[in-house]
């Protein structure tokens, strides 16, 4: 379960499923969902509570991945990992009241590669007032949804799982041949090897230049604090098509960046009173999706889900300040 550059359901259409969950859950369902995260619950426990027979257990392991001790993001992420959990708890939160204030329908598009995670809801009657933040435990009420149909767009930094477009550039540093073979219509033995290689010499490269600093790198790829903005320097050296070749390869529910340099420092503990949450309203907000250089900006997403209208506004910003 994971993103794609551009926009999609996800991998395996999974934020399809999650959304199709909330449109058609009863109205008891809705509210111990929405209750549950106000109440300080994360967002596994919620869906828990709410919705147990949506994904289940494959959910349950990919909120571990993404939300857990030890989250896979990676380490260019502007956001730790429990910022970025705070920001989808609010945003999916907020998906459950909109239903309970008479929307017609909730969809869910994700794509990857933002540093800065953030999600934009959009809907016909979005307004200023729906900007506001909830004090703790309160549940927020939209100024209009009678009859809409709503949409959420959540950008987050890369994480694994990809398979399409097709072509995303040539890795650096690899043989041509074995970079055409990254066109295949499957992933091959060979192809996966390939990717674990060029995940490992990045990783070796990162950590020599940190030790060739005079920086201690501890063996889970952990970095004193005071060296982070070092760190962070090296990681943005690395080409965006070196990362799509290796988190499209990999197995797509592989954690390929955690335990390692290249891996986002922190836990996905939710923030203890919400305070930073940012909610912005946008009349006309251009949707990105910003495409790394070697990607088609006409190119299709995962699996015939199509790209939006470029112009989808207006909606809600939620981001961590």
């Amino acid at each position: 379960m994971g993103a794609n550059v551009g926009w999609s359901f996800g991998t395996s259409r999974e934020y399809e499923a999650i959304a199709r969950g909330l449109t058609d859950a009863r109205e008891e369902d809705l509210v111990a969902f929405a209750d549950a995260i106000r109440a300080g619950k994360s967002l596994a426990e919620a869906h828990q509570i709410a919705f147990s027979s949506v994904l289940g257990p494959v959910y349950r392991r990919v909120t571990e991945n993404w939300f857990g001790e030890r989250p896979m993001w990676f380490g260019n992420s502007e956001l730790t990992p429990g910022q970025i959990h705070e920001v989808i708890r609010e945003s999916r939160a907020r998906l459950a009241e909109l239903l309970l204030a008479g929307a017609k329908s909730v969809s869910i598009y994700i794509g990857c590669g933002h540093p800065r995670a953030r999600t934009l809801i959009t809907w016909d009657g979005a307004c200023a007032a729906d900007a506001r933040l909830t004090p703790d435990g309160a549940r927020w009420t939209p100024a209009a949804a009678q009859g809409q149909d709503v949409t959420m767009w959540v950008m987050v930094p890369f994480n694994t799982g990809y398979r399409r477009p097709d072509d995303y550039g040539q890795p650096t540093g690899m043989p041509a041949a074995a970079a055409a073979r990254s066109t295949a219509a499957d992933p091959t033995e060979q192809v996966e090897a390939l990717a674990r290689q060029l995940l490992s010499r990045h990783v070796g490269s990162v950590t020599d230049r940190l030790r060739s600093a005079g920086v201690v790198v501890d063996p889970d790829g952990t970095v004193p604090a005071q060296h982070e903005p070092l760190r962070r320097d090296l990681l943005n050296t690395i080409p965006v098509s070196d990362l799509l070749y290796i988190t499209r390869w990999l197995p797509r529910d592989e954690a390929v960046f955690r335990g390692t340099v290249l891996g986002l420092r922190g836990d996905g503990i939710p923030q203890p009173g919400r305070q930073g949450l940012r909610a912005v309203f946008d009349r006309a907000v251009l949707t990105p999706p910003v495409l790394p250089p070697g990607v088609p900006a006409d190119m299709a997403a995962v699996r015939g889900v199509p790209l939006p209208p470029r112009r989808v506004g207006p909606g809600i910003v939620i981001t961590w300040m």
